[in-house]
């Protein structure tokens, strides 16, 4: 019961911090601080254990922040380097307006964007059952469960 109270706590203590127009990253960082120092000074359970221990409670919880930070954000800052560079590229020599129009030809043949919402609806349920199991991959995709994505490119289309 403790654990879901100081959850709740810290969640309303970011928000109060966000709409007070304080930096996000650094709010949650401190926060987040805060609350593993609260946990582990109540619990008296060690932070880290193993290898990982220094037997010092500020030393641990830095080490803890600073082996999540190194093995998300190195990634995370790569892959957008990554899509960014690619992005650009296909920008530069054209492709990305050829693809465009490309995939847009058959639908010019349709007048009524309504026809293209119903055809969409319906390539959205045909693969489905493929994508059910993978949330990541459909929220990279930008589709949405309840057809969010579909119904604006149908206003964009029409």
């Amino acid at each position: 019961m403790f654990g879901v109270l100081l959850v709740l706590l810290s969640v309303i203590v970011i928000c109060v911090l966000i709409v007070k127009k304080f930096y996000p990253a650094w709010s949650l960082f401190v926060v987040g601080l805060v609350t593993v120092l609260i946990v582990a000074l109540v619990t008296g359970d060690p932070v880290a254990t193993g290898k990982k221990a220094t037997g010092f409670l500020g030393f641990d919880i830095l080490g803890i922040f600073s082996n999540l930070l190194t093995s998300r954000t190195g990634g995370l800052g790569m892959n957008i380097m990554i899509i960014g560079g690619f992005g650009y590229y296909m920008s530069k020599i054209g492709a990305t307006s050829a693809l465009v129009h490309v995939c847009t030809k058959p639908m010019s043949l349709i007048n009524s964007p309504y026809i293209i919402m119903v055809l969409g609806y319906g390539a959205r349920l045909c693969r489905w059952p493929m994508l059910k199991c993978c949330a990541g991959f459909r929220s990279r995709l930008g589709y949405f469960d309840d057809g969010h994505r579909l119904s604006i490119d149908v206003k964009c289309w029409g």
